[in-house]
């Protein structure tokens, strides 16, 4: 038992740094591997997105070519629309304005029929009196008066034609003369012809003055004798 020798020797632990160096090679080697992997995926979004950027960019060309079309369209369209209008408009004016021509028309028909009728008296004759608004003031008005001559040898016939105007002012009753309704001419409406003649001016009432009556004196210029006399009641003014 006592004979046994006793050895002692010293434990060298090599394998230690050899699994940390292992370790650390593992590592660098799983960091290269994230980091290739994340810049390929990087990559790939990133050509991704910019594909899909030039895709909508192309599309917003094209989408704003269209809306200028579009625009571009609507414009003519408007300015068609306009121009559509203003020409049915024309064509309403034109149409009124041919009709009321015709109806003047007639009127003037009518107007000369009655005075180349063969059953009409012959002579001189005052043939109406009329009167308007002249839009100007309440009481002015502008009248019309129709002259014919019915003689079968055509003599021109001259004169001058006296209005007289009967109505009320202030409640009583009170009678126009030709100066008061003409101050600047006392001589009333002078007139010549072979046929017919319309006559046309202005005269003012007073303010206040409401006619009744209106009376024409025709006197003849060779003599001062009256040739020809009418009354008629106070038109109703068309305004």
């Amino acid at each position: 038992m006592f004979g046994r020798k006793l050895v002692v020797s010293q434990h060298r632990p090599v394998g230690k740094p050899l699994l940390v160096l292992t370790y650390l090679a593992l590592m660098v080697f799983v960091a290269f591997v994230a980091y290739v992997y994340g810049t390929a995926i990087h990559s790939i979004r990133y050509k991704s997105v910019r594909d899909e950027r030039e895709q909508l960019a192309e599309r917003l060309l094209k989408s704003q070519d269209v809306n200028r079309e579009l625009r571009e369209k609507l414009v003519l369209l408007e300015r068609a629309e306009k121009i559509d209008r203003k020409a049915y408009e024309d064509v309403d004016k034109h149409l009124l304005g041919l009709q009321m021509e015709i109806f003047a028309l007639k009127e003037e028909v009518a107007f000369y029929r009655s005075i180349v009728s063969t059953d009409r008296q012959t002579g001189f004759h005052i043939q109406s009196f009329d009167v308007t608004g002249d839009g100007v003031s309440a009481e002015g008005y502008r009248y019309q008066l129709v002259l014919t001559n019915n003689m079968k040898n055509d003599e021109v016939v001259s004169g001058v034609a006296i209005v007289s105007v009967v109505g009320e002012l202030d409640g009583k009753s009170r009678e126009l003369s030709a100066r008061d309704l003409w101050p600047d001419s006392d001589h009333g409406v002078m007139f010549k012809f072979k046929h017919f003649q319309r006559v046309e001016g202005r005269l003012v009432l007073p303010e206040g003055f409401a006619p009744h009556t209106v009376t024409v004196h025709v006197i003849g210029s060779e003599n001062e004798d009256v040739v020809a006399e009418r009354t008629f009641s106070w038109p109703q003014p068309l305004s």
